[in-house]
């Protein structure tokens, strides 16, 4: 059974309940986009894959997910500070915002 067909986990998102797993997004292969904890996952065919965090960070979530599985979200190096991230398939890249602005999500 795919995201799309209502499974019990992940569940709509609500960050009130932090241990819990949450999505955000879906695509059209049904995968889901969100989080379990503090951790940025992605769910196929009721598996999660954990994006691997960035080294130090606090948390992160996954906001999007396109048709063929790559993700963007935000990832915390601190409690107090946020960036985007750009997941591929394979690495977590933090997207840096231009000098002069300054970018909360993805």
């Amino acid at each position: 059974m795919s995201a799309r067909e209502g499974v019990d986990q992940p569940r709509p998102c609500n960050r009130a309940k932090p241990n819990r797993n949450w999505y955000y997004a879906l695509n059209e292969s049904g995968q889901a986009a969100g989080n379990s904890g503090n951790r940025a996952v992605i769910w196929t065919d009721r598996v999660p894959t954990d994006i691997q965090i960035l080294a130090g960070a606090y948390d992160s979530v996954a906001f999007a997910i396109n048709d063929i599985g790559q993700a963007a979200g935000d990832v915390s190096p601190t409690e107090n500070s946020s960036s985007a991230f750009f997941w591929n398939n394979i690495t977590m890249k933090r997207i840096l915002p231009p000098a002069g602005e300054y970018i909360v999500e993805a």
